[in-house]
């Protein structure tokens, strides 16, 4: 999301109300405005009133929660607008159908696999992507993440100190 955001440098980026901070994190850079659209309990979009206030050229993100797209009449109307639609499927890394109304489509393999850092970003077919720079992760946080991750599977298998 971040690379994203780097690259595209949306006046605004739009987000569910439920979602992640580290995505709220992600979208939060230099002049560039977050704001939220309502999700309510069942993880449907509440009401369409903020659809009429995207300009063209922002970033709007929409979840696939639990692997299911409850969004794509939203999207449609977010593309008509001049949006460029981020349709997060962190949840749904195993469909094979994505809505065709996204222009990207982000991934996070580290919800399916013991991996500790990683994710895949795909562009449709008419999104841009210019060049854009991605640091590599610092050593001291993979080794720490990866140490998480295997300390998370050995209380799995075997439980014991939660600390």
């Amino acid at each position: 999301m971040k690379l994203l955001v780097e690259a595209l440098r949306p006046a605004t980026v739009w987000l569910p109300s439920y979602i992640c901070g580290v995505v709220i994190e992600a979208a939060r850079e230099p002049g560039v405005r977050v704001r939220f659209y309502t999700v309510g309990e069942s993880l449907q979009i509440v009401e369409d009133g903020w659809l009429a206030e995207i300009l063209a050229g922002d970033l709007v993100i929409f979840v696939d929660y639990f692997g299911f797209d409850t969004w794509s009449s939203h999207g449609a109307q977010a593309k008509l607008r001049g949006a460029r639609v981020v349709e997060d499927a962190c949840q749904a890394m195993l469909n094979k159908n994505f809505s065709r109304h996204s222009d990207y489509v982000i991934f996070s393999p580290r919800k399916f696999i013991g991996v500790p850092d990683g994710g895949v970003l795909l562009s449709g077919k008419n999104a841009v992507l210019s060049d854009a720079y991605l640091p590599s992760s610092p050593a001291k946080w993979l080794f720490r993440t990866t140490k998480a991750a295997i300390l998370r599977s050995e209380f799995d298998r075997h439980g014991g100190d939660q600390s």
